[in-house]
C-alpha cells in the first residue's frame, strides 16, 4: 500500500498570489471595497471646516516653501511654454477650439443686461496714460487735417499768374517775377500762422472733445435702457475675440517677457503668501465656509450634491485600487501581511 504524499500548506508568497488574483479578478469586490473607503472617509468628518487653525498655517508654509525654489520659476516658464506649443501647432480659430455650449454660453452671457457705475468705468477708461495717449493721436489727426486745409487755400505764387500772359505784356510779367520772392515769403509766413494756431485750436479741441468722449463710452457701456448699447458692443468684441486663431494668441505669448514676468509673479506670491494678510485671508475663507457648514459631507447636503460626488468619488477611489491592486508594490506589502499573520 503505497502512502499518500503529504501535502504541505501553501506558502506566504502563494497565498498572496492568490488573494492578489482573488482582489482583481473577483466581481464586485474591488467596488465594495472602494465605496467602504468612500463612505467611511465622508463619515469621518474629513475635511472638517473647524480645522481652519490646524490646515491654514499648513498651507501657507507649503505655498511659501514652493514659490522660494529655483522649481517655481522653473515651472512657471514650462506651463507658458507648453501653452505656446499647444497653441502654435493649432490652426484653429478660438471658437473651433471650444465645444458649442460653450461657445453658447459665452455669447448668452456677453448680452445679459448688465449696467457697471458710469463713474466707476469713467475711471478706468480715463486713466492719465489712455487719455494722453488718446490726446496725441487726436492731435495729430486734426494737425494732418489742418495743415492740408490751409495748403488748399494758399494764395497761388505770382509766377504761375506770370506765366499766362501774352507777349505784348513781357515788361509787366517781368516785373511781377521780380516780386514773387517778397509775395512768396509773406505767404508762407501767413501759412506758418495758420498751421501755428490751428494746432492751438486743434489741442483746445481735443481736450474738450476727450472728455465728452469718455462721458459718452461710459454711459454707453453702461446703459441700463431695454436695448443698452454696451449688449451688442460686448457681443461684438466676444465674436472678435473668437475668430481670433490659437497661433496669433501663441505669437502675442512668444513676444511676453516670460522669464521677467514669472520672476516678478513669483516675488510677488512669495511676499503675499508670506505676510500676515495671507493668513487672514485664508482664516476668513474659511470661516466663509464655516457658515455655510462644518464638514464636507453637510455641504454636499446642503446643496444636493451628496449622492452625486459620492458616486464620483467611488468611481474614482476605484480606479485607484484596481491599479494598485495590479503593482509589484502590492504583491510585496501583501505577501509581508501574510507572513505577519501565518507567524502568528
Amino acid at each position: 500500500m503505497k502512502n499518500n504524499p503529504k501535502k504541505h500548506p501553501p506558502s506566504a508568497a502563494q497565498l498572496a498570489l492568490k488573494l492578489q488574483k482573488s482582489l482583481t479578478q473577483t466581481e464586485g469586490l474591488l467596488e465594495k471595497f472602494a465605496a467602504l473607503l468612500t463612505q467611511h472617509t465622508l463619515n469621518a468628518g474629513w475635511p472638517s471646516f473647524e480645522n481652519t487653525p490646524l490646515w491654514a498655517p499648513l498651507v501657507q508654509k507649503t505655498l511659501h516653501a514652493w514659490l522660494a525654489s529655483e522649481e517655481a520659476i522653473a515651472a512657471l516658464e514650462r506651463w507658458v511654454e507648453n501653452l505656446f506649443n499647444r497653441w502654435n501647432a493649432d490652426g484653429r480659430r478660438v471658437e473651433e477650439a471650444l465645444s458649442e455650449n460653450a461657445k453658447q454660453a459665452l455669447l448668452s452671457l456677453s448680452m445679459r443686461p448688465f449696467s457697471p457705475s458710469p463713474a466707476l468705468l469713467k475711471s478706468l477708461l480715463d486713466s492719465p496714460p489712455i487719455r494722453e495717449l488718446m490726446r496725441k493721436a487726436l492731435s495729430r489727426a486734426l494737425s494732418d487735417f489742418a495743415r492740408r486745409a490751409t495748403a488748399s487755400v494758399a494764395p497761388a505764387p505770382v509766377a504761375q499768374v506770370a506765366q499766362g500772359v501774352g507777349q505784348w505784356a513781357k515788361m509787366a510779367a517781368r516785373s511781377a517775377l521780380s516780386k514773387a520772392g517778397a509775395l512768396g515769403d509773406m505767404v508762407g509766413a501767413v501759412s506758418s500762422e495758420m498751421e501755428r494756431q490751428a494746432e492751438k485750436r486743434a489741442a483746445e479741441f481735443v481736450d474738450a472733445a476727450l472728455e465728452k468722449t469718455m462721458e459718452d463710452l461710459a454711459q454707453a457701456l453702461s446703459c441700463p435702457n431695454p436695448n443698452p448699447q454696451g449688449q451688442p458692443l460686448r457681443r461684438s468684441l466676444l465674436e472678435t475675440a473668437l475668430r481670433w486663431r490659437l497661433p496669433q494668441l501663441a505669437r502675442e505669448l512668444a513676444n511676453a517677457d516670460v522669464p521677467g514676468m514669472a520672476q516678478s509673479l513669483q516675488n510677488t506670491l512669495a511676499e503675499w503668501v508670506d505676510s500676515e494678510a495671507f493668513a487672514d485671508y485664508l482664516n476668513n475663507a474659511a470661516g466663509l465656509v464655516r457658515n455655510e457648514a462644518s464638514s464636507w459631507k453637510e455641504m454636499l447636503e446642503k446643496y444636493g450634491l451628496l449622492e452625486a460626488w459620492l458616486k464620483a468619488a467611488q468611481h474614482q477611489t476605484l480606479l485607484h485600487l484596481q491599479n494598485l491592486a495590479h503593482t509589484p508594490a502590492f504583491a510585496t506589502w501583501l505577501r509581508l501581511w501574510v507572513e505577519v499573520a501565518l507567524e502568528d
